[in-house]
């Protein structure tokens, strides 16, 4: 059975807050973690399906506004990385093999856009990993 769009909406808010949780893990969300989430957004997370948010578009764009969102507030990057975790074990039908791969590739795509990874990002990187593998 297909996702709603609610709950493909919801999906993709979640991911923003995992997402900004990688780029804030080391206190500071540089410019380039950010560049690199919009391309990725746009070449490889918006062809994913055909949800739509409430003025028409892509609900994949979730993704960025979330992380903008959240940036701005100064989040905390734990608290994010937490009300993922507790989403995704609510929700794993929604991770697909394609999504928890795309996901992994953003979120190490964001942690090396900027001199490399760090140790903050690996760890929460390896958070990731373990948690889609439990």
């Amino acid at each position: 059975m297909k996702p709603s769009e609610e709950m493909m909406l919801r999906l993709y808010h979640k991911l923003g807050k995992l997402f900004y949780a990688v780029a804030a893990s080391d206190a500071e969300v540089k410019k380039e973690e950010a560049e690199k989430l919009y391309e990725i957004v746009k070449s490889d997370w918006l062809p994913v399906e055909d949800a739509e948010d409430d003025f028409g578009s892509d609900a994949a764009f979730q993704i960025i506004s979330a992380f903008d969102l959240l940036n701005d507030a100064r989040a905390s990057s734990t608290s994010c990385m937490k009300q993922f975790e507790d989403f995704y074990k609510s929700h794993k039908y929604l991770f697909t093999d394609k999504i928890k791969k795309l996901t992994m590739l953003t979120a190490n795509a964001i942690a090396s856009s900027f001199r490399g990874k760090n140790k903050s990002e690996l760890i929460i990187i390896q958070e990731i990993q373990h948690l889609f593998r439990g």
